[in-house]
């Protein structure tokens, strides 16, 4: 994970690109993939906060949205332990409690 001053770096080096070299960057090497970056690069602090908490609801609504395991839905867990990790691996991502 990058310190907040490699970020701040990173966003100001994608604010300096044009819109179809963060396409390419966007659609590259997932290691070069920071879709929050390219948000902050080109949207306001707000909208950019927006767009992390909404990667955050959408990663959670999928993770709920099919019980695994058990039979007839008796004994299954809500969200497993892979989608937990997953989710914690957004939430670390995009800056989000």
């Amino acid at each position: 994970m990058k310190t907040s001053s490699e970020q701040q770096d990173y966003r100001e080096e994608l604010s300096r690109l044009s819109d179809e070299e963060l396409v390419r960057i966007a659609t590259s090497s997932p290691d070069e993939y920071r879709p929050e970056a390219i948000v902050a690069a080109k949207a306001t602090p707000e909208e950019s906060a927006a767009f992390s908490e909404w990667l955050v609801v959408t990663a959670q609504a999928a993770a709920d949205a099919a019980k695994e395991g058990g039979f007839m839905g008796f004994g299954a867990e809500q969200v497993s332990q892979g989608e937990k990790d997953m989710l914690d691996q957004v939430r670390s991502a995009v800056g989000v409690g």
